[in-house]
């Protein structure tokens, strides 16, 4: 207690300045931390909180703090063993329950709990405007990290501007702040903020936070209300006051939603089939999160990922051993999972959805507008859950959800491979490729120049090649993520066969690579058949990165143009003004199958060239100088050679006589100066057997 010396010799000077005997004016008062009270501003002895500095021994009700004290306030002149808690303030410091410091009003919005400023609703949607000064530094509620907002790094030591809502038991609602710049701010205002039940117990009646995103993003976050009451809002910042990203203007929304009705497991919604497909529409905007710590695993992984944002549910009733196909197409960043555990737990559902295909299955990431599928064989009769998930509470939307009863591929080994029959010069097909669906036969298998091997899932076709023809072979990523495919003509079904072929640049065999063919992407490879005979066409993936989905393969035979070799080149005649053109089409055109010209890194264009050959040729005479100059299209990235022997192209192009650009419609130029006269042939080709298109050829 205080003396009641200081009382007598002070009062005069005390209440001059507004102090009291034993304050720190160092210190401002700051709120009651649950801590002792000397660490935050020295009022460690018993005496009433103020909402400003102790002036004179009087019950504090004169300042309005009665609504933070746990009991009415004390009518004598100070605190005594019946002050404002049942044991009075102590040197132990104010409790959760006792009085706190009031911080004055600050901004646009008043920041004091007891005299929040009402939001009100009208129909389902309420909203407010407004600004946290960099002059504001009161800090009134300060969350630690891992708590209300759920950031794992910040607590709430900013300004607050605090609101009051009166909201129905039972409805859900979803608050949102839209931060912006402020006032005489050189950053965007990085907002975190939260709702709680009780202004005398803000830490421990926490009813939702966010704080997850970058400065100038909006937070959101959902809430059911328990009680039908008052809610109040806190608008704060992981900045200190004052700093920078700590001040700033906001829009406060509070929206009461309808969430979906399988928001839960326990309500999972029946899928219900036309045929053999069923197909459902759906939104996860206003749902919640039912088990923040699910985590789930696909094929090749090694680590989980964790279901932390809100879902929705569906289930079917399977045929033991049927074949499932799951397609999403969402409109968020999303992911789908099948179970079939009858208890709704978050255990038992993490169990099926990480035993790649045995009870469950997971599929990869699912960008917007990039539908995918995952694939399920039923264990046992009965019920398969689909869940539509994500990673956090900012991915979530509408969806569209698809799954159809398949049959499992029977051509899913090289000997089994299915045929393609020609319809006026064009054969195609379907397919899809999965976790179970269609295993690895091959799992070194190593085409092109990938560093990778295809020992994901693969499927195989083949088709009758004639002699002389050339065949254009097509692949479009439909509904997978990413896919590889390549052709050989090897009889022998063998892995070390298949990769011999698939790695001659299209002498026997070609494949795309260390390139993937992305969802939505076409993809083609063109093969010159040297002898008429099978080809076969393998799709394939990586198990470093699984994919599950279907694509589309097109073979159609094409007219090879005749310069296709060095030995049939296009011989160019030069005008009267000294100058010789031509225009090409390497998407025509085709990889040598005989004297086949695949240039070696160290060659005259620095680069190798698997790509797509035509040849010119033309006469060039001694001591002249001679500049030839290529304009491809400007979606093809090609190369240009000039060389002097069919049979030795490399060793015959100097050093000075290729170019390669990088970059696709650039233009390539070489300068030639002939020591003797004689034929120089020129080479149009490419870095990456995958690269087509037009171009125009002049030599001056």
């Amino acid at each position: 207690m205080r003396k009641m010396t200081c009382l007598l010799t002070s009062l005069a000077l005390m209440a001059a300045l507004g102090l009291a005997c034993g304050d720190d004016t160092s210190n401002p008062p700051t709120p009651d931390q649950g801590v002792a009270d000397q660490a935050v501003y020295d009022d460690s002895t018993p005496w009433p909180d103020l909402g400003q500095q102790d002036t004179t021994p009087q019950p504090d009700q004169a300042t309005g703090d009665m609504a933070l004290d746990s009991v009415a306030d004390d009518m004598a002149t100070g605190d005594t063993s019946t002050g404002d808690t049942s044991t009075s303030d102590t040197s132990t410091g104010d409790t959760s329950t006792s009085d706190g410091p009031l911080p004055g009003d600050g901004g646009s919005a008043v920041n004091v709990c007891a005299k929040a400023k009402a939001l009100t609703i009208t129909g389902t949607l309420g909203t407010v405007s407004g600004e946290v000064l960099k002059t504001e530094t009161q800090n009134w509620i300060n969350y630690p990290a891992n708590s209300c907002t759920k950031s794992t790094t910040y607590g709430t030591p900013g300004s607050e501007h605090i609101y009051k809502v009166s909201l129905t038991a039972g409805k859900k609602y979803q608050l949102k702040v839209e931060p912006s710049m402020g006032t005489g701010a050189t950053y965007d205002y990085n907002v975190a903020f939260y709702a709680f039940s009780s202004c005398a117990t803000p830490l421990t009646s926490c009813l939702g936070g966010a704080d997850a995103q970058y400065s100038g993003t909006a937070e959101e976050f959902q809430i059911t209300a328990a009680t039908t009451g008052d809610v109040y809002i806190a608008v704060d910042s992981r900045y200190k006051p004052g700093t920078d990203w700590s001040y700033g203007k906001y829009k406060l929304t509070v929206l009461e939603v309808v969430p979906p009705t399988n928001e839960k497991c326990a309500n999972a919604k029946a899928l219900t089939f036309t045929g053999t497909k069923a197909t459902a529409s759906g939104d996860t905007t206003f749902a919640s999160d039912e088990f923040s710590t699910l985590a789930c695993k696909r094929e090749g992984e090694t680590t989980t990922t964790t279901m932390a944002g809100p879902q929705v549910y569906y289930k079917l009733t399977a045929a033991k051993d049927q074949w499932y196909k799951v397609t999403l197409d969402p409109g968020f960043t999303g992911y789908a999972y099948l179970f079939t555990a009858a208890a709704c737990s978050a255990a038992a559902i993490q169990t099926d959805c990480q035993s790649i295909g045995k009870t469950g299955n997971f599929s990869s990431s699912i960008s917007s507008g990039s539908p995918e599928a995952i694939y399920f064989k039923a264990p046992a009769a009965g019920a398969v859950y689909v869940a539509v998930d994500s990673t956090s509470a900012s991915n979530k939307g509408s969806f569209t959800l698809t799954v159809e009863k398949i049959t499992k591929p029977t051509n899913i080994t090289c000997a089994t491979a299915k045929a393609m029959p020609f319809t006026a010069g064009k054969a195609g097909a379907k397919g899809d490729i999965g976790t179970g669906l269609t295993p690895d036969e091959f799992s070194g298998l190593l085409c092109g120049s990938s560093t990778y091997m295809h020992n994901g899932p693969q499927a195989y076709w083949k088709f009758n090649a004639t002699a002389g023809k050339g065949y254009k072979i097509s692949l479009t990523a439909d509904t997978i993520s990413e896919v590889y495919f390549y052709y050989f003509t090897s009889t022998t079904c063998t892995e070390a066969a298949i990769s011999t072929d698939c790695k001659s640049s299209g002498s026997t065999g070609d494949g795309t690579g260390a390139t993937s063919v992305a969802q939505g992407d076409t993809t083609s490879l063109v093969y010159s058949a040297a002898k008429s005979g099978v080809v076969k066409i393998g799709v394939d993936t990586k198990l470093e990165y699984p994919a599950h989905g279907g694509f589309s393969i097109d073979v159609e035979e094409v007219s090879l143009a005749p310069n296709n070799t060095c030995a049939t080149a296009q011989k160019l005649t030069f005008n009267s003004s000294g100058t010789a053109t031509a225009t090409g089409d390497t998407t025509s055109g085709t990889v040598l199958v005989s004297s086949a010209v695949n240039l070696s890194s160290t060659s005259c264009t620095g680069y190798s060239s698997p790509g797509n050959d035509l040849f010119y040729s033309a006469t060039l005479t001694a001591g002249k100088t001679y500049t030839i100059t290529m304009k491809p299209d400007t979606s093809f990235d090609p190369m240009l050679f000039v060389f002097t022997d069919c049979t030795k192209p490399e060793s015959t192009c100097q050093a000075t006589w290729g170019s390669d650009n990088i970059g696709s419609g650039l233009a390539e130029t070489v300068t030639v100066t002939p020591t003797t006269t004689g034929t120089f042939y020129i080479g149009v080709d490419s870095y990456d057997a995958t690269e087509f298109g037009t171009f125009t050829l002049e030599v001056k």
